[in-house]
């Protein structure tokens, strides 16, 4: 096994780090103008604040491969390859991993596409976990931080288009959100309102009936001269149940005058959308492991989507070759007839 030189990121000079036969340390600063540009096969981060440097690195502003190895100290991180702590002992062997599955990789094309980027970064890394991390922001809470590093946009769409591919497979239930059903936002605030007129002028009360005279009114108006008394036909009610109890209706809206056992409940998005909860969209956020696809992909270069397509759903020009050859051979076979049908609006992509 070759020795594999680590060089450590930091701003400190106290770090020390035990050298192995398979493992060799250096040091510079974390700054990147005065990074040595030497060589290296991993980087290690034992700092507290690591979120912009990873993020500079893992989106290609530093002189280093923004996928080579790097490690934290202590401290996960989802653009980070693990805690170094955890894997002292096998980092040699990760690496040797690591070494030849990304020698794999080198004889494919060079990678362009969303799902051949993020492949050549993940798929060499020896037990990959595509981790979800939460951020509050104005559209989604939950995100994939190596996609946004990749610059991989609309995550939502690529994760059901790889799952369905099975390049990525489901491992753990981190959370379920609600978006909004018109621009899925997941900024959502939940308001009762008042069930006649939808007003958000609502208010909770106790409200007395009084039996002999049907008056029905907030309790308030029924206090007189330390007692309760009926301000309709003056009738003092001493005894709940015989001659007075209390109307289920414990809401009263200050715009209608409406009183209601229970408010309607609206959920209503930053962009002023207001939906019912039923006709929220749920979304499940989860962590994922690479699938059999991805392997298809590290073997041949190419994932083979042979499922049934959905309607409006796009298709990679392969498939689609392979899908109208298919479809050519059946219709000789069976003496059949189709039509193939192009349709090109000018200016579709500014439309959109």
């Amino acid at each position: 096994m070759p020795p594999y030189q680590v060089l450590i990121l930091t701003d400190k000079e106290d770090r020390d780090f035990r050298n192995s036969a398979e493992l060799h340390f250096s040091q510079a600063n974390i700054d990147t103008a005065t990074a040595p540009a030497e060589p290296v096969d991993a980087l290690l981060l034992p700092g507290e604040n690591i979120d912009r440097p990873l993020h500079q690195l893992r989106s290609g502003q530093w002189h280093w491969p923004a996928d080579i190895p790097a490690f934290t100290l202590g401290k996960a991180h989802p653009l980070a390859d693990g805690d170094y702590t955890q894997l002292s002992e096998q980092l040699a062997n990760w690496l040797t991993q690591y070494q030849q599955r990304r020698a794999q990789l080198a004889q494919l094309p060079e990678a362009i596409a969303p799902l051949e980027r993020f492949l050549q970064y993940a798929w060499p890394r020896p037990g990959f976990t595509l981790r979800a991390q939460w951020q509050l922001s104005q559209h989604s809470n939950y995100h994939y931080p190596i996609l946004r590093a990749l610059g991989l946009d609309d995550e939502q769409r690529l994760l059901q288009q790889w799952q369905q591919q099975e390049v990525l497979e489901s491992t753990e239930l981190l959370d379920r959100v609600r978006q909004c059903p018109h621009c899925h936002s997941e900024q959502i605030n939940f308001v009762d309102t008042c069930p006649s007129c939808k007003s958000i002028d609502i208010h909770s009360t106790i409200a007395l009936h009084c039996f002999t005279c049907g008056h029905v009114g907030e309790q308030r108006q029924f206090q007189q001269d330390n007692a309760l008394r009926c301000p309709t036909c003056l009738t003092q009610l001493r005894h709940i149940g015989v001659d007075y109890d209390r109307p289920l209706e414990r809401f009263a809206c200050n715009s209608c005058q409406q009183r209601f056992i229970e408010g309607e409940v609206v959920g209503r998005c930053p962009n002023g959308h207001a939906s019912n909860p039923s006709e929220l969209l749920e979304r499940r956020i989860y962590h994922y492991r690479l699938g059999p696809g991805a392997d298809q992909f590290a073997s041949s270069g190419r994932v083979f989507d042979n499922r049934a397509l959905q309607w409006g759903e796009s298709v990679s020009l392969e498939n689609f070759s392979w899908l109208l050859r298919w479809n050519n051979a059946s219709a000789r076979r069976h003496r059949h007839q189709h039509l193939l049908l192009f349709l090109n609006w000018a200016g579709i992509g500014q439309a959109i």
